[in-house]
């Protein structure tokens, strides 16, 4: 039976370029990298963050594909 990880990847439900609002914290950050282990995260203040797929599957996430200007520059 495939790890839930492995499932993730293949379902692909987020992509490069997409806005996630993670877990509790409310930390938001757009898709920067995406591989078998982690998603990397990029918050419009230019900090990254390194989100684990298992911590993914265990926390409320929303996908944002793409919005229109999200933070003012």
């Amino acid at each position: 039976m495939p790890s839930p990880a492995l499932c993730w990847q293949l379902q692909r439900p987020i992509k490069i370029g997409d806005w996630l609002l993670v877990g509790d914290k409310n930390e938001i950050g757009r898709v920067t990298e995406m591989n078998w282990r982690a998603v990397n995260l990029v918050t419009a203040d230019e900090i990254t963050f390194i989100v684990p797929n298992g911590q993914l599957l265990g926390q409320h996430v929303k996908v944002y594909s793409h919005p229109e200007q999200f933070f003012p520059r």
